[in-house]
């Protein structure tokens, strides 16, 4: 048949007839095309054959059961140059790797994507900050679960770079500088400094400023290796970095004139790991794709914490400590891609929730805090973070 075919386009090619398809019909398509150099504007059910007498022939063979190179299968015509599409041809390159948005790669080809994103964070879980004024030092009047977090902005970049044989590599940053909590409480109250009932624990205070604020910043690198036309399987290494502070601002309540007292706590974690993952194309209408992914693993947390508590009528003093923890990282995502120029250009959006089991958050600190004995310790939570991002996405 390979044979048959060469002849024919000799055939054509004496007789001065120029071409570079000959229609095949459906049943006899390949798996796939591999480095087609194709003409633009091909019609369906085509196949691409040598531009020249006896030249050699790239992807499925015109025959059933030839043999084939890459993942997509023949359905339509060839899209610009440099570009993949259902007939799996590249020009300008060496291989495509499916026909679906998060599949559509040539080999060779790079996707970088630019995108604002708006997160919020979860409250830290119960822990007593205040309680009441005099005379009523038991009623609980301030919660760590009562500092509560809007939506912050960030940004998130990406870089992709398709290989051959279905594999691509994924860098990833993203930053988020300002979650933040604030709050001012009315009147005499009692801040608690630690949770431990020692003199140091509990100091009378005056219209306290209470404020929560977080640093969000990650960066991951992945292998991606794709299976099939929907799916991406991928796995790689990932670094997050989570601060949290913690601070009261006031004014005693006992000495006359009043003394300024702080209480501020810092929680830094630095999470090392390895993750792994998939993503999966749910819908694909053409110019508007949709998918979904998710990745999980296990890190391990470099953290420390630092408590410093200073009375200029009484005391300044400072406590800390540090230690290596292991976490567990989870993330999933929803993505929406519309193509608005040649293959090149398009405008995506979606949803993103990030957890974090064993992190250290500022306020619940103060439940393993001795200022008395100088002892500091350590208490892990779950960190949830969630929110919308939306930018754009370039192909080249």
């Amino acid at each position: 048949m390979k044979t048959y075919l060469r002849t024919i386009m000799a055939a054509m090619a004496i007789a001065g007839v120029s071409a570079e398809r000959i229609a095949v019909p459906a049943a006899a398509q390949g798996p796939g095309c591999f480095g087609s150099q194709c003409a633009v504007g091909g019609t369906a059910g085509e196949q691409p054959l040598p531009s020249f007498p006896g030249g050699p022939a790239y992807g499925p063979y015109a025959y059933p059961g030839g043999p084939a190179w890459g993942a997509g299968p023949c359905l339509d015509g060839c899209g610009p140059a440099g570009s993949c599409d259902g007939c799996g041809c590249c020009e300008e390159s060496s291989g495509c790797f499916g026909t679906s948005f998060l599949l559509l790669a040539c080999a060779g080809q790079w996707r970088l994507s630019a995108d604002a994103v708006l997160l919020r964070r979860s409250s830290p879980k119960a822990q007593t900050l205040f309680r009441g004024g005099f005379g009523n030092t038991s009623a609980i009047t301030f919660d760590a679960e009562s500092l509560s977090f809007d939506m912050q902005p960030g940004f998130s970049v990406t870089a992709t770079r398709a290989g051959a044989i279905g594999l691509d590599v994924e860098l990833n940053y993203t930053q988020v500088d300002a979650f933040r909590s604030s709050t001012t409480l009315s009147g005499d109250t009692f801040m608690e400094a630690d949770d431990t009932g020692s003199d140091a624990s509990v100091r009378s205070v005056k219209n306290p400023q209470i404020e929560n604020t977080s640093q969000l910043r990650s960066g991951e690198g992945n292998f991606g290796w794709h299976v099939g036309e929907q799916i991406r399987l991928l796995g790689g290494f990932r670094w997050i970095e989570f601060r949290d502070h913690y601070g009261v601002n006031s004014l005693g309540g006992i000495i006359i004139p009043p003394v300024p007292v702080t209480l501020n706590n810092d929680a830094l974690n630095d999470l090392y790991g390895g993750q792994i993952g998939a993503d999966l194309t749910l819908l694909d209408w053409e110019r508007i794709v949709i998918s979904a992914g998710g990745k999980a693993g296990v890190y391990g947390n470099a953290c420390r914490q630092t408590s410093r508590l200073v009375d200029t009528g009484f005391i300044d003093q400072e406590i800390g400590t540090h230690s290596a923890h292991p976490a567990f990282v989870g993330e999933i995502n929803v993505l929406g891609t519309v193509e608005v120029y040649m293959d090149r250009l398009f405008l995506r959006a979606g949803y993103q929730a990030l957890w974090i089991d064993g992190v250290l958050l500022a306020p619940e600190q103060i439940n393993v805090n001795n200022f008395a004995t100088s002892m500091a310790g350590l208490r892990f939570d779950t960190l949830f973070i969630h929110g919308l991002h939306a930018g754009l996405e370039l192909r080249y």
